[in-house]
């Protein structure tokens, strides 16, 4: 795998768990996916920001909409600050400030819109207004949400909406080439198409139904909650690493001992959002294609779940324990793996999350 700002996204924890939080429904957890991509995005346009001066120039014009013939070097760039924006330029003498609110899939809420009164009474609009003395030129603007914004007049704030096209400019910078590419794999429609312009690719669509039917069955064959599933996909098809997995999310009926959804979560005892992730993985075109199950333990039951897959003759030599998270990986190389296997792919699966519910 070659070093990329998507390579960074795909190694770290936003690649696959969720911050902790209550059992969710569909939406809020859809939601909560796009939410840590789009938090790695702007993680990932502020570092260009900061490392590449003629974007920042033009971000600055095109994005923030430069309110004068302002020295772009004199901004400081800051990400998630306080309660009211994804990413802040802010003059450092306090005269001008633009906060970007950035948006790839996920909704805007009432307190991050200006078109609601929530937005100015209790809203980001309030607390920007508080943060800045009388006299800065502040400016709001929301970036990448597509539909049409009615802005309602504040005070103080001018607010405006921008489309993601307007990050975009002709460049032979890596960084930004770099950029441009990753926001496409994050979900980004109008880089996406840097990437997917000359495909033909529905002479294979039948194979990727066939293989989403599989993981599916060998879902309902666990006896997994119906709807607790996202399907959950990811690629760099210039590096040629890809996952097509579904993630298993956690349920509230944990303390049911008749419910293997929650004999799975007890087992693996996650604190997040989701249980784990099954499907199918390649890291390269050289290392091919493998089976994969990762589990999203917690710090209690790590130490136990460890044991159960590393005493199973079936696992025990495929477990990659991944450090900076915690979390376990039973990864196994195609051709092996079919070998384990008496009839189809999804007994494979199926076997190797029983074993770590101890089941």
């Amino acid at each position: 795998m070659r070093p990329s700002l998507f390579s960074l996204f795909q190694r770290s924890r936003y690649r696959r768990t969720l911050e902790p939080s209550e059992d969710l429904e569909d939406d809020d957890a859809s939601e909560d996916k796009w939410a840590q991509r789009e938090r790695f995005a702007v993680a990932a346009i502020a570092y260009c920001l900061k490392n590449d001066r003629d974007f920042l120039h033009h971000f600055v014009r095109n994005v923030c909409g430069s309110l004068g013939e302002e020295d772009s070097d004199k901004f400081d760039v800051l990400i998630e600050q306080e309660l009211w924006g994804d990413l802040a330029l802010i003059k450092r003498d306090e005269t001008a400030a633009y906060v970007i609110e950035c948006k790839i899939s996920a909704p805007l809420r009432p307190h991050q819109n200006p078109s609601t009164k929530i937005f100015w009474r209790e809203g980001y609009g309030r607390h920007i207004l508080a943060h800045f003395p009388v006299g800065t030129q502040l400016r709001y603007i929301v970036l990448g949400f597509k539909p049409k914004l009615r802005v309602k007049k504040g005070p103080r704030i001018d607010c405006t909406q921008k489309w993601w096209d307007a990050l975009e400019r002709t460049t032979k910078s890596p960084l930004i080439l770099d950029l441009y590419d990753s926001l496409g794999k994050l979900g980004v429609t109008r880089f996406r198409s840097r990437i997917t312009d000359t495909m033909k690719k529905a002479a294979t669509v039948e194979n990727a139904c066939e293989t989403y039917e599989v993981l599916r069955s060998a879902y309902e064959d666990l006896g997994l909650a119906e709807g607790r599933f996202l399907a959950d996909i990811l690629c760099d098809l210039n590096e040629g690493w890809w996952d097509f997995g579904l993630a298993i999310r956690t349920t509230r009926r944990e303390a049911d001992p008749d419910y293997f959804h929650g004999k799975l979560q007890r087992a693996v005892g996650s604190t997040g959002a989701q249980i784990g992730w099954f499907g199918y993985s390649q890291q390269d075109r050289k290392s091919g294609v493998c089976f994969s199950v990762w589990f999203f333990c917690g710090l209690k039951a790590r130490r136990s779940l460890e044991q159960r897959l590393k005493k199973n003759p079936l696992t025990r030599a495929y477990v990659q324990p991944h450090r900076a998270d915690g979390s376990f990986e039973v990864r196994m190389p195609k051709n092996i793996a079919e070998k384990t296997i008496s009839s189809g792919d999804k007994d494979w699966f199926v076997r190797v999350i029983r074993i770590a519910a101890g089941a």
